[in-house]
């Protein structure tokens, strides 16, 4: 297994984390855009929100990067959020606490390029961060559509977990495609 992150400190964590689960796992700190062991690997994953972040052209660089890193008949999953559902049961503003970070979210739907466009607060103490994500949502038709663009054929759609079936309202998408 594999893991690859840009930012060290993430690399460091899972590092130290694979080490407590005596998990032999190589980490490597690199831009995800950039294939990784051409032809290398049985399957490969994205999951959870970790995927959409950048631009159209640079989303599909990184399902091409992902290509070229599988075997012939690899698979790639990526699962996020589903659009629709996101639309359907849109907050504009939330709020949290972990451990002592008070953390407020203001959110807004940026239609034209289909993202979610969220101004972070965390709050601890006197100390206030501000951060901003913009972040690309998927329905399942965009996702089918950006794996074939990318090179991905018999791509399978599901919904929430454990997996089932994906419906249009369907809180999580899940696709899976397939390496020719």
């Amino acid at each position: 297994m594999t893991g690859v992150d840009l930012t060290p400190g993430y690399i460091w964590t899972a590092r130290r984390n694979a080490k407590r689960s005596r998990l032999r796992i190589d980490f490597i700190r690199g831009d995800m855009r950039e294939a990784v062991s051409p032809g290398g690997f049985d399957a490969a994953f994205n999951w959870f929100g970790s995927f959409g972040y950048f631009s159209d052209e640079d989303n599909l660089k990184f399902c091409r990067a992902v290509l070229r890193a599988l075997k012939p008949g690899g698979r790639f999953l990526v699962e996020g959020p589903n659009k629709h559902w996101i639309l359907a049961n849109f907050r504009p503003r939330m709020e949290s606490v972990y451990g002592g970070v008070r953390i407020v979210q203001r959110s807004r739907w940026d239609r034209r390029g289909s993202r979610i466009v969220t101004r972070w607060t965390l709050l601890r103490g006197k100390k206030v961060e501000h951060h901003t994500s913009r972040m690309r949502i998927f329905g399942g038709a965009d996702m089918r559509g950006l794996l074939l663009s990318a090179g991905f054929r018999d791509i399978r759609l599901y919904g929430r977990r454990p997996v089932g079936p994906f419906r249009r309202n369907s809180p999580r998408l899940v696709a899976v495609g397939k390496r020719p």
